[in-house]
């Protein structure tokens, strides 16, 4: 049975891909990268416009995006503004201010989630014709940006700074117009926005979670520890980020990370079959504790860089949530390993509090262990 995946883009002309020969701007290089295979239908709307800011987004958004909904399909949508809202109006202030776009973007966030949509946010990139105070106004508000989509569990990609000191994407805008970059330009765009997940959210719901054309993540199975264990083992061998004994035995590994129901283990494997990771979740603590969820991965070195790791957190709080728990804590997370505590938070979670010097790390000695949590 064919399932229809629908995405609209909302956003402006860098949604639209303005000044690229090409015609694909970013949207179209993501789409292109990622893929959709069968039994799986993707239908795309772009709806960017140019010079759009907030506020128009806001009032449009509904009719055009409500017109492409499908009953029955997986409706999804990205949403990418900020960078008109930011420009200097004819009396030189901000065309829509910080307050005024973080309420435009919050509606029209708590809209799409009522309709049911999965939503993605991609954070604006930098206008470089706006000089210097247009680049601080979207620096200073994007955190915040981050925030009201952690609060509603929408991941969000930040593409504003890395874009402003990108040579490409300057020199490109420069010799153009001033804002739009050209096809090299775009195609830098469109690598921040994958490497910040995009794949992995695109993944179709529902049976096997996917990386379209890349990973998918299924039960463990008891002739899966053999292709876990070697990379299991040089993971807590190496004591930088779990608090497992660096000594632990391949039985007392198979015992503490192959779960029994009803907690759970997967890994993630490639279309030819190969272990790339693993995770596991469980109850966090019994009896009237036993609402909050935890989690445990392990992604094979060799395998990193692939948005394992990112995908295997997203099957674990989907997880949680169908199963009725109201949160996801994790209880130590070394401070040191920033890949992780970044991930993290990039998916909603935050850091409650810290036990100094609770980890002994081989090569930075003693540092922090995070509690980390997130709602559901």
């Amino acid at each position: 049975m064919i399932t229809n995946l629908r995405v609209s883009f909302l956003g402006d002309s860098f949604v639209q891909g303005l000044g690229d020969p090409e015609y694909r701007g970013w949207v179209g290089r993501v789409l292109e990268r990622v893929g959709v295979a069968e039994p799986f239908e993707l239908s795309v709307f772009n709806l960017g416009i140019r010079r759009n800011s907030s506020a128009d987004a806001l009032a449009r958004w509904r009719g055009e995006v409500g017109a492409r909904l499908l009953a029955g399909a997986d409706n999804r949508l990205v949403v990418s503004l900020g960078s008109n809202d930011a420009m200097p109006g004819e009396d030189g202030a901000p065309r829509v201010d910080r307050v005024d776009f973080l309420r435009n973007v919050t509606e029209l966030l708590d809209g799409a989630l009522e309709l049911g949509l999965r939503v993605l946010v991609v954070g604006p990139p930098p206008v470089v014709c706006g000089g210097p105070e247009h680049l601080e106004r979207l620096v200073a508000v994007v955190p915040e940006l981050a925030a009201r989509c952690a609060e509603r569990g929408v991941p969000f990609v930040d593409v504003t700074g890395a874009l402003a000191e990108d040579e490409v994407w300057v020199g490109e805008a420069t010799a153009a117009d001033g804002a739009h970059p050209g096809a090299a330009g775009y195609a830098r765009l469109a690598e921040l926005v994958l490497a910040g997940g995009f794949a992995e959210w695109l993944r179709p719901a529902g049976g096997d979670e996917r990386v379209p054309g890349r990973v998918v993540i299924r039960e463990a199975r008891a002739e899966d520890w053999p292709a876990v264990w070697p990379f299991f083992q040089r993971i807590v061998a190496a004591g930088e980020t779990f608090t497992y004994p660096t000594d632990l035995t391949e039985e007392q590994g198979r015992e503490w990370w192959m779960l029994p129901a009803p907690n759970r283990t997967v890994v993630a494997v490639d279309e030819d079959g190969t272990v790339l990771g693993t995770a596991k979740m469980n109850r966090n603590h019994q009896g009237n504790g036993s609402h909050v969820a935890s989690a445990s991965y392990m992604v094979d070195p060799a395998r990193a860089g692939r948005g394992v790791g990112r995908a295997l957190c997203r099957y674990t709080l989907d997880w949680a949530r169908s199963a009725g728990y109201r949160a996801m804590q994790f209880n130590a997370v070394v401070a040191s390993n920033r890949a992780a505590v970044h991930l993290y938070e990039s998916l909603g979670f935050e850091v409650l509090g810290t036990l100094p010097e609770g980890f002994h790390h081989p090569v930075h000695g003693y540092v922090g262990l995070h509690v980390m949590h997130r709602k559901l």
